[in-house]
């Protein structure tokens, strides 16, 4: 159980929206048995409070370890006050009604079909 992924994201398309990095450096860090495959998420409407405590700590170590020479884009938890997957998908959705014409400028290629 993940906090602020959205439904249907697969594991390798999570990773590669966290890292901010292309499809393949996560493709060539868990191929073979440790591979990501093709599972996605299913929203959990429960209460994610315990993982939420658990991920909070190591994500924020993991942004204070790049000591802000980052190019994180997003953030499981809105740590460094960055958005989260769930809520940039909500905004991009919203934008893509709103303007059914026009490509949002900051879109995310992965979100594309989600």
């Amino acid at each position: 159980r993940i906090p602020n992924c959205p439904e249907g994201m697969t594991l390798r398309l999570l990773l590669v929206n966290l890292l901010n990095c292309t499809p393949m450096r996560v493709s060539k860090k868990f191929s073979g048995e440790k591979g990501v495959g093709k599972r996605a998420y299913k929203h959990s409407h429960g209460n994610l409070e315990k993982e939420m405590a658990e991920l909070l700590p190591l994500e924020e170590a993991f942004h204070r370890s790049l000591g802000g020479a980052s190019r994180l884009k997003l953030s499981l938890l809105g740590t460094s006050n960055l958005v989260t997957p769930l809520a940039a998908k909500q905004v991009l959705l919203s934008k893509r009604r709103s303007e059914p014409d026009k490509q949002p400028a900051y879109a995310e290629p992965y979100y594309a079909g989600h």
